[in-house]
């Protein structure tokens, strides 16, 4: 014990001494001042909401989560163009994308709305489906940029963004919720969230970069569409096949009623945010860094990568074992007694959680080394493992439980063959270069 907290404390400390480090305490301080806000906010809002209506929120949300990437990952490739008068184009041109995608999602929508979501299960939500196309567009703006945002390094201002946005997003489901709008207050909620990030973020845009702007060319966009066309190609379904195997719980849960993903729905929620909030930002800081780095230096993106690896495993350990151990008590407690079973579903989730917190940053190496092709075939691969867990659990047993374990296992799985291919491929441009 007294060589493992030596080994704990030495960790801790040395955690605090590089610029990379003092960039990732930074971002994670205001992502946990803004999830702070959602852990105090959360135990009214379950309060004010049924678990049934949490269901509707999550199933949409995993419908909104799975169309989440409507620039076709053009916008990826801000941080890691070399100029910025190359950037900024690719930035207008991931706007365009998005234009075209949410304009063409609410067409079919109009068409074939209800027939869309009964793939999903999800007939229920068609008084709600014209959220889908607003919070489509917002989700992709916002991402383009946060993009841009990290290419400036900018690490403050995206601090401040997410406090602002967490705090407003909150009182507007309490109020709307008090006022009686049900599931349309979850969701116009999540619209406000969203939005009182664009404002901010593209503010300060328009405020620094008014010479770049005038910069933006027809062909130099399309310039930027043929030079980063692995992106749609590749990482567009590589992330789409993500996206969709981290929605595909609720969807394939939704077999056992909306309460138990409503219930699913707040145990995923809550248990990510501690894990997600710094695991989100190490990620970020990590793709900035490395984006910087770039394939120039195979042995200094190891050496990084690995480094944080270690860090990652010791920070995300204690966490884990105290949500396995007093998961359905502390649920109980801080949302009330008909939460329990979130606490229940909570023990199980923590292992595909502990899976993304320790191995997910690492794998922002594969858009480093723009091994997109590669990354999609591994997605691919988790789907499986994914669709298989749940279709395994339902032909064993009636038990939900019984499948959120198997599908964290299957996550587990996943994320470490991810970690593990993705130091292959760092090893193998350290073998390069060294042959050069």
């Amino acid at each position: 014990m007294v060589k493992l907290y030596k080994l704990l404390k030495n960790s801790y400390s040395k955690l605090f001494k590089s610029k990379f480090t003092r960039n990732i305490i930074l971002i994670t301080g205001g992502a946990v001042a803004a999830q702070t806000l959602n852990m105090i906010f959360s135990p009214i809002i379950t309060r004010v909401y049924l678990p049934e209506e949490y269901g509707m929120l999550a199933i949409l949300s995993s419908i909104l989560m799975t169309l989440s990437y409507p620039s076709f990952m053009y916008e990826m490739a801000i941080p890691i163009e070399k100029k910025d008068n190359k950037a900024i184009n690719v930035l207008w041109l991931s706007v365009i994308v998005l234009l075209l995608f949410t304009t063409t999602l609410t067409m079919l929508l109009v068409i074939k709305g209800e027939e869309i979501l009964n793939i999903f299960d999800a007939s229920q939500l068609n008084e709600y489906i014209y959220f889908i196309p607003i919070g489509v567009c917002l989700t992709g703006f916002l991402q383009i940029l946060t993009q841009w945002v990290y290419r400036r390094k900018n690490f403050k201002l995206i601090s401040k963004t997410r406090i602002s946005q967490n705090l407003l997003g909150n009182l507007t489901k309490i109020l709307a919720g008090i006022s009686g709008f049900g599931v349309t207050g979850l969701l116009i909620g999540e619209i406000v969230k969203k939005t009182a990030s664009i404002i901010p973020l593209t503010r300060d845009m328009f405020k620094k970069e008014k010479k770049l702007i005038k910069k933006i060319k027809k062909k130099d966009v399309v310039w930027s569409m043929k030079r980063y066309k692995a992106f749609p190609i590749y990482q567009t379904p590589s992330t789409f096949l993500s996206s969709f195997k981290n929605q595909l719980p609720v969807f394939s849960l939704a077999f056992y009623g909306s309460q138990v993903v409503g219930l699913y729905g707040l145990a995923n929620t809550i248990v990510k945010l501690p894990m997600t909030l710094v695991g989100h930002s190490v990620r970020n800081v990590f793709y900035a860094e490395a984006a910087s780095i770039g394939r120039s230096n195979g042995a200094r993106l190891k050496s990084l990568s690995d480094k944080l690896f270690k860090k990652m495993v010791i920070i995300g350990l204690i966490p884990t074992i105290l949500l396995i151990i007093f998961g359905p008590q502390l649920f109980s407690i801080v949302f009330g007694s008909h939460w329990y079973g979130s606490g229940v579903y909570s023990r199980y989730l923590a292992l595909a959680i502990y899976a993304d917190f320790i191995f997910s940053p690492v794998s922002r190496v594969y858009e480093v080394l723009e091994r997109q092709k590669e990354k999609m075939i591994i997605d691919l691969v988790g789907l499986i493992l994914v669709a298989s867990a749940f279709s395994i659990a339902r032909f064993l047993s009636s038990d939900p439980s019984f499948a959120i374990l198997l599908y964290s296992i299957a996550i587990f799985i996943f994320y470490f063959i991810t970690f593990i291919v993705a130091r292959r491929y760092m090893t193998k441009e350290i073998n390069d270069q060294n042959s050069l």
